[in-house]
């Protein structure tokens, strides 16, 4: 078995840390608010350990926006995978199109919202971005939304009968994802109506969760219903 040695695993584990605290602080504020020693004194490493792995604070903050990339796309393979094995062995129909739109739906919605109680700096970075991009923005939509978007697109044309391209199809889409930006952006007031973090946050999530489902079903299933 395969070990790294001593000296390359402190090296690879303060590579690590700073990631770690960069992205907790970006999460907490936006890069221009966070000094490059920030990341430095938190992670407990000599601001030349920042330099070296990563070159600047911009080149660090895309190493972060990576890692969220990487997170969906990886999301984004488990489903590709899923509906291109279920393609070759399905005779494709409306119900078909609308369980996958459901199922992407879901992914995205338990990457996002699952995450806030313990995780909340992923949705506050995918927030910032949509509200005011950086040079962050271009490797967040290229490697992480923009592959999902497309997908979402085709899979509701097919349940529209429309091209992809079509506007009417892309606002259906970004209609579809605003049931959960609502409850991403929304927390405050939310919570107010809901015990939308608090206690039981997991029994809560998946009323959610499920209620969003149920929303984009009865959507699609009445476009459906309209084509016919």
């Amino acid at each position: 078995m395969f070990k790294i040695p001593s000296k390359a695993k402190t090296i690879n584990q303060s590579k690590a840390k700073i990631l770690e605290t960069a992205y907790r602080l970006f999460g907490e504020r936006s890069p221009e608010d966070v000094s490059i020693r920030e990341p430095a004194k938190e992670a407990g490493v000599n601001i030349a350990s920042i330099h070296y792995y990563y070159g600047s604070k911009e080149a660090l903050y895309l190493a972060v926006v990576t890692n969220i990339t990487e997170l969906m796309a990886e999301k984004y393979s488990a489903f590709t995978l899923a509906y291109e094995t279920a393609l070759k062995t399905s005779i494709p129909s409306d119900a078909f199109y609308i369980m996958w739109v459901k199922y992407l739906i879901e992914t995205l919605a338990r990457t996002i919202l699952g995450k806030l109680k313990t995780n909340n700096y992923l949705h506050r970075i995918l927030i910032r971005e949509q509200m005011t991009p950086s040079n962050g923005f271009e490797l967040l939509y290229t490697k992480g939304l923009e592959p999902m978007l497309n997908t979402l697109d085709s899979l509701v044309a097919h349940i529209m009968h429309q091209d992809s391209a079509t506007i009417e199809v892309k606002a259906r889409t970004h209609a579809l994802l605003g049931s959960i930006i609502v409850f991403s952006v929304q927390q405050s007031t939310i919570s107010q109506r809901i015990p939308f973090l608090g206690e039981d946050v997991d029994t809560n999530m998946e009323i959610i969760i499920r209620t969003i489902l149920e929303n984009t079903e009865y959507v699609l299933q009445e476009l459906s219903r309209q084509r016919k």
